[in-house]
């Protein structure tokens, strides 16, 4: 136990339920000789399948500690903000393509597109992860978001057919609001649809008397990257994405 009596790490219910082994999460952000021992004996005493891990990016003892230990880097973690004002520019419209709210008709068309989308996630990443069970993370979570769980979901369509969506959430702290899915038709990228989302998402940040609009992205997803510094988001942070799977480390 830590100085606060507070365990280290934290059992996630739902991961656990969904994927099927026990999965637990880090609580720190720095990984220091103590805290690992710690981690090592509460992950063996929960009998914890899979780990995860948010580290500093800016704290390289940690990391080194983390590889050294067996955890396996999946992902850098790219959080961006954009600051919202009723003059942020917006983009043109594209031609064909409408945005409007998302409806309950609309979760088919959108869980068939996310196969393909979220290929460079962290838990895409994971060998350990398989891949039928990442593709219905991703169908859950726009089920869940279209059915309240984000308090916004846009939706781009072409003739009526839904190209992409955008989910939105107000969060309590500094009149922020996050993006928390965005995703494109892979037939329709490279055609504005991201962009337009994003400048929609804005246009409903502001309308929500929200300063500031964050997102979160994969490092290595450039294009994804380029498009929000495009949409006017600079990067705020850089975080490190660990797995460890200490059954199989153990052998």
């Amino acid at each position: 136990m830590s100085a606060k009596n507070q365990p280290p790490c934290e059992l996630l219910p739902w991961d656990t339920d969904f994927f099927g082994f026990r999965v637990a999460r880090f609580t720190a952000a720095h990984l220091t000789r103590p805290s690992l021992a710690e981690v090592t004996d509460w992950c063996r005493d929960q009998r914890i399948d899979c780990l995860y891990c948010l580290l500093d990016g800016q704290d390289r003892a940690s990391a080194r500690r983390a590889e050294e230990a067996g955890f396996h880097l999946m992902d850098l973690r790219f959080e961006m903000v954009c600051t919202v004002s009723p003059d942020t520019p917006r983009f043109a419209k594209t031609e064909g393509i409408t945005v409007r709210e998302a409806t309950a008709i609309d979760i088919p068309e959108l869980k068939a597109m996310t196969t393909g989308i979220y290929q460079q996630s962290r838990f895409y990443a994971d060998p350990w992860i398989p891949n039928e069970r990442c593709t219905a993370l991703y169908d859950t979570w726009v089920q869940k978001s279209c059915e309240g769980y984000a308090d916004h979901v846009l939706v781009a369509s072409r003739e009526d057919h839904p190209v992409g969506y955008v989910a939105l959430n107000l969060l309590p702290e500094d009149h922020a609001a996050s993006i928390g899915l965005l995703g494109v038709r892979s037939t329709a990228r490279r055609q504005g649809v991201g962009r337009l989302l994003l400048s929609e998402a804005v246009g409903w940040a502001a309308r929500q008397n929200r300063s500031v609009l964050s997102v979160v992205t994969q490092g290595q997803n450039i294009s994804a990257v380029q498009l929000y510094e495009k949409a006017g988001f600079s990067l705020a942070s850089v975080s490190l994405w660990y797995h460890w799977w200490p059954q199989r480390e153990q052998g």
